[in-house]
């Protein structure tokens, strides 16, 4: 493990969820357990696998879970845009992922917060540890491992790599949390353009681009830029795994009319960059991008400002 990521992974703890949850989390000031998401209806996104949420035991879900580490087993399997032939046996989606970083010591310092050994979805028994002793006898070899293992460590290791800090009930954004990750700046302006102002006032400053790759594969397609200008859109796809064919829909609204104009192109290859013509220019207008009716870059243009492109 590089120095780098050493230094990011051991000082937060991480939530990873996809976009539009994310927006209702920054929107309501704190993360909630999945009972109590799921009972408010503010869980838009199911970014896990169905089978592993079953095997999950009750009692955990009535606590927030974060874990040790990004880069997870579980979000290797579900991070980024894929298309229906490339979603894998789980069926697990998380195409727009978000992270928020909280440090680890002011979070395992609250009342309410626990930490465990391996993974709470893995069936079986688990034990809630929330003294020092107990923590400094946490296998953080294991639960920070990176590359190959033997087949006989593969189950111990990818459970440990799924150790949590779970916190009962609901998790504030207070001062507790530092960054929120995404990964690129097409993205960062994407989560920006669906906060309004009182929360871009309290967290635009934390949002910040994972230009290291420290928190994501970054395997998959999604928008890595994005170029606006009054006639014509110019979007470039990260060139990742897959075969990248999706259905690309562009939503265009002219904020001086309100007129919404929609543009869908079936079975897309979205394989490096995409070049679109405006065919009236606008000055004012907001653009959203969907892959497969997923959102995968917002943003709004004003011909009116002076602007360095690309933005």
């Amino acid at each position: 493990m590089n120095r780098d990521k050493k230094n990011v992974w051991t000082s937060f703890c991480f939530h990873f969820t996809n976009l539009n949850n994310a927006v209702s989390i920054l929107q309501s000031g704190m993360l909630v357990s999945r009972n109590k998401a799921l009972e408010s209806g503010i869980m838009e996104n199911e970014n896990a696998s169905t089978d592993v949420i079953n095997q999950t035991d009750d009692e955990w879900k009535k606590y927030v879970r974060l874990y040790f580490r990004p880069r997870t087993p579980t979000q290797y399997n579900n991070e980024g845009f894929r298309s229906k032939a490339n979603l894998g046996s789980l069926q697990a989606h998380c195409p727009f992922p978000v992270f928020f970083l909280f440090d680890l010591a002011e979070t395992l310092q609250k009342p309410n917060c626990y930490f465990t050994k391996n993974s709470l979805a893995k069936s079986g028994n688990h034990e809630l540890l929330q003294t020092p002793q107990q923590f400094s006898e946490l296998p953080f070899s294991k639960i920070y491992h990176e590359g190959p293992f033997e087949s006989h460590e593969r189950d111990e290791i990818v459970a440990c790599r799924h150790a949590e800090i779970v916190v009962s009930d609901e998790l504030k954004l207070d001062e507790a949390l530092k960054f929120i990750i995404v990964r690129s700046q097409s993205e960062k302006n994407t989560l920006l353009s669906f906060l309004g102002p009182t929360e871009k006032e309290m967290y635009a400053d934390k949002i910040r681009v994972d230009n290291k790759q420290i928190m994501f594969f970054s395997l998959w397609t999604y928008v890595s830029k994005a170029e606006l200008s009054s006639d014509k859109v110019m979007l470039s796809f990260n060139n990742g795994l897959g075969d990248k064919i999706f259905n690309l829909k562009i939503k265009m609204t002219d904020l001086q009319s309100g007129e919404t104009k929609e543009v869908i192109l079936p079975d897309h290859n979205c394989d490096g960059i995409f070049r679109g013509k405006i065919g009236t220019p606008l000055m004012e207008y907001r653009i959203e991008v969907y892959l497969d009716d997923n959102l995968a870059y917002a943003d709004c243009y004003n011909g009116y400002v002076e602007s360095d492109l690309p933005f």
